[in-house]
Order: structure tokens, then sequence, then C-alpha cells
């Protein structure tokens, strides 16, 4: 097998963990436990109360309708964003995509997710600030959509780490699977995989 030499993994090592995609998948990750936890606690929350005894503030402040837009118009920007992930993704061929098409894909993915995930934020927040801005059945149906953006942003967060796994096999591969005392030269890519919770130890065989 040809041999390549430790500039050019260390070459390909800048170039991959140069990317903002790990902190960015990174920081949605946090933002869609944090909005997971709180959905569950809604939930819990909602199931305390008594519908005899629930009553719906009538009419809405100025600023519940102010924010109530304003979360209602963010739910408008995630069909869009999804959708440009979703054509861009049927326009790479299957398993063939390059390096670039990979961040490109990362990318994509991530901002659905951002886009999903504050929805749900602008949501969850919402409720918590006018527990009683809803009927009854309501409140329920209202998490739930909360719930559903948030399915939404963790499809999206798994396909940005997907795509990121995707972009270090088909390096790994490019360059003749370096073994692994080349990549640890290099600045430890199985490091960097296992950090990333994302390592298949056949590339480094």
């Amino acid at each position: 097998m040809p041999q390549i030499s430790l500039e050019n993994a260390r070459k390909v090592r800048r170039e991959i963990t140069s990317s903002n995609i790990p902190t960015m998948t990174e920081r949605l990750g946090g933002r869609l436990r944090h909005s997971e936890q709180l959905v569950k606690r809604l939930f819990e929350w909602q199931s305390t109360l008594d519908r005899r005894t629930y009553v719906k503030t009538q009419p809405y402040s100025e600023a519940m309708v102010r924010e109530y837009n304003q979360y209602k118009a963010e739910s408008k920007t995630v069909g869009p964003a999804r959708k440009s992930y979703s054509n861009y993704r049927n326009s790479v061929p299957y398993n063939a995509e390059t390096t670039e098409q990979g961040y490109q894909l990362a990318l994509l993915a991530l901002e659905w997710g951002r886009r999903a995930v504050r929805t749900a934020e602008g949501r969850l927040r919402f409720l918590r600030a006018y527990t009683r801005a809803y009927q009854f059945d309501g409140v329920a149906s209202h998490i739930r959509e909360a719930d559903s953006e948030v399915a939404a942003c963790r499809k999206a967060h798994s396909d940005a780490q997907r795509w990121y796994d995707r972009i270090f096999t088909n390096e790994f591969n490019r360059l003749n699977r370096i073994n692994v005392d080349m990549f640890r030269s290099a600045g430890n890519f199985e490091n960097e995989a296992r950090r990333q919770n994302r390592i298949n130890r056949d590339i480094f065989r």
C-alpha cells in the first residue's frame, strides 16, 4: 500500500479539525438537551392541571400577542430549512459524497436544527411565562407541538454528526487508511474521533 507523508497527514488533520462544525454541533446539542428536559417538565406540570378549576387568560396582553407572533413567525422558517437540507441531500450521489459536500450537508442540517430548536424554545418559553394562555386541552397540544420541533432538531443534530463522521471516513480512505501511529504523530485523530464519540475501529486498521 502506498505510504503518505507525515506532513500530508497533518494537513488533513488541520483541514478537518479547523472546521467549526464540532463546536456548532455541540452547542446545538446543549440547546436540544435543555429543550428535551423542559418538555418533560411541562408535560409533568400539565398532568397536574384540573379541568374544573382551570381558566384561560383573556384577553391576551400586548406582550403576549407580541411573543405569540414571534414564535409563530419562527415556526415558519423550519420547513424551508428542512427542505433546503433535503433537496441538497437528494442531489448528492448516495454514499459517494465528496468531503466538500459532506461539509455542506452538515451545515444545512445544523441550520435546520437551529431553526427547529429556536421555535421549540419560543413555544416553551411562552407557556412558562403565560401558563393560562390556552384552553385546557390546548395546553397539552402546545407542548406536543414543541416536542415535535424538538424531535426535528434531534434528527437534524444526528444527521449533522453523521455527515461530520463521514468527512473523517472519506479523508481516511482518500489517504489510503493511514495507520494509527501516523495519526498519533499527526495530532492524534483517534482521540479526536473518541472526543466526538464516533470511532470506527476499522478505519484505524
